[in-house]
């Protein structure tokens, strides 16, 4: 174990020196597993599905579950003629669950809901409706939903909002003020919502019976956090590595995307809202590479996992470069950490700060 990699482990001990005492200690991945693996990139499938951006909307869920879904039907001889929208697929599992927000749903369960569900195109509803991103089309709709539930002599007014700012949409469905008002009787925003998405959809839906069940390994079922860890390890290292590699989604602290240190997992394998506030995230690893960098005259290495995240092909708020790292060619640029909206974190970093990994069977 290098410097970097013991300092690492020392601070993690420091933190838990009493319930760690004894416990499995992290595996490095050794470089000569560390081999570089990039599904994002021609000819691995997953290179045909973009980065796609969830903006304020909370449905990262959503988009992991139709990352892992797309990139399975493209590897596994499904033509792909368009993809998978994950706003209607997140708003109607919302809606059918009973809840009254449509943030927070679980990948896992979601993947199981898209198997018996028929999926509406990407084409269709997509992160943009013509001027307006997608958490300010839900915002119209919402918004003008509760001022009819307030107000009840506004419906009319509040139904005609609605249709403009759905028309506006930029979609080719024919909507009527008395279609709205129907939509509009539902109890809950949620539903009403869930209503008009699967109305913008109706036409451009795509069986997906045929989707493997998904398998998740949480790490407060595993045993102690290092074994997780390990394991985690191990299953994303497998996926990269069959010859018809697919990503793995994970549940973990956003925060580990900016600040390598933290510590968003408690010992006991869950989110730690103490360290995690508001940052609890759901993403897709797309990609491996061994990361060489300088302590003092010695060349040191670390694995790294690429993290597909889900705000846009931009890498505003992010490092642009490792800083201590070697340039891959002499006088080259330094690796970048971030790559069109996906961030490069060092494996035990990462792992530390995961709670669940989650991928399709394969076929």
């Amino acid at each position: 174990m290098d410097l970097t990699k013991k300092l690492n482990f020392f601070v993690f001990l420091l933190f838990t020196p009493v319930i760690l005492f004894g416990a499995t200690d992290f595996e490095f991945t050794s470089d000569k597993d560390c081999s570089e693996k990039r599904l994002d990139r021609v000819p691995e499938m997953c290179s045909k599905i973009p980065v796609q951006d969830q903006d304020g909307t909370g449905l990262c869920s959503a988009y992991t579950t139709t990352q892992l879904v797309d990139c399975w039907r493209a590897a596994n001889d499904q033509p792909v003629t368009d993809f998978t929208s994950p706003i209607p697929l997140g708003v109607q599992y919302a809606a059918k669950a009973g809840k009254d927000q449509i943030n927070g749903n679980p990948v896992f369960d979601m993947i199981d809901y898209a198997r018996n569900l028929d999926s509406c195109s990407y084409s269709v509803v997509r992160d943009e409706f013509n001027s307006k991103k997608s958490a300010d089309f839900i915002y119209e709709l919402v918004k003008n939903f509760q001022n009819a539930k307030t107000n009840p002599s506004s419906k009319d007014a509040s139904a005609d909002s609605i249709m403009k700012c759905v028309l506006g949409s930029g979609t080719n469905k024919t909507f009527s003020i008395e279609q709205i008002k129907n939509y509009m009787d539902e109890k809950h925003w949620v539903n009403f919502t869930s209503k008009i998405m699967d109305d913008l959809c109706k036409g451009h839906k795509k069986p997906l019976a045929f989707l493997p069940t998904a398998v998740k390994l949480k790490s407060n079922e595993i045993g102690d956090h290092f074994k997780s860890m390990n394991t985690f390890r191990s299953l994303i290292n497998g996926r990269l590595d069959k010859k018809n590699a697919q990503p793995v989604g994970i549940s973990y602290c956003r925060t580990v995307l900016k600040d390598k240190d933290a510590e968003g997992v408690s010992l006991r394998g869950a989110l730690n809202k103490d360290t995690c506030k508001g940052e609890v995230h759901a993403s897709v690893i797309m990609g491996r590479r061994l990361l060489k960098y300088k302590d003092g005259d010695k060349t040191q290495t670390i694995c790294q996992y690429l993290v597909r995240d889900s705000y846009g092909s931009s890498c505003n708020g992010y490092a642009e470069h490792e800083a201590e790292a070697i340039p891959s060619t002499p006088g080259g640029e330094k690796p970048k950490i971030c790559e069109r909206g996906q961030v490069w974190v060092d494996e035990n970093a990462l792992l530390r700060n995961t709670a669940e990994v989650f991928h399709l069977k394969d076929k």
